[in-house]
């Protein structure tokens, strides 16, 4: 682990390297510029999931365990582990309302807010500029 530049200020690097310099060179070639927009893209979702993943899986884990009245697994610090755990339990809660099985599933629920929260969640490193808010 380093310092400075960390992770996130190297890919913001390379992110404006292709948004600034390679795109300007390869906008005769619409594909190339594509995968560039492309590529740009996808190194600022990995530099936001970097920045926020972590607490974002926190406050799902916490979310998902008060729904399903389990203890809270996530958080280990093993971050791929809590990522597969969170996964585990939204299919969990998913079965559970496609069966029917869970309470209280209405809208204003805790299960809608935590959908809602959810999203806000994963659209804030997906696609920022996105809004929930209306």
């Amino acid at each position: 682990m380093q310092d400075r530049p960390d992770a996130t200020d190297l890919l913001e690097a390379v992110a404006d390297f292709l948004k600034k310099e390679v795109l300007a060179a390869v906008k005769d070639d619409s594909m190339l510029a594509y995968k560039t927009l492309v590529s740009w893209n996808m190194l600022g979702v990995v530099g936001r999931e970097l920045r926020l993943g972590q607490k974002n899986l926190s406050a799902d884990g916490q979310e998902l365990s008060a729904l399903l009245k389990k203890p809270e697994l996530v958080g280990t610090g093993d971050y791929l582990s809590d990522v597969e755990h969170s996964r585990e339990m939204r299919t969990e809660l998913a079965g559970q309302i496609r069966n029917r099985s869970f309470n209280g599933s209405g809208p204003g629920s805790p299960v809608w807010v935590y959908a809602r929260e959810s999203l806000k969640r994963r659209l804030e490193i997906a696609n920022p500029r996105f809004s929930l808010e209306e």
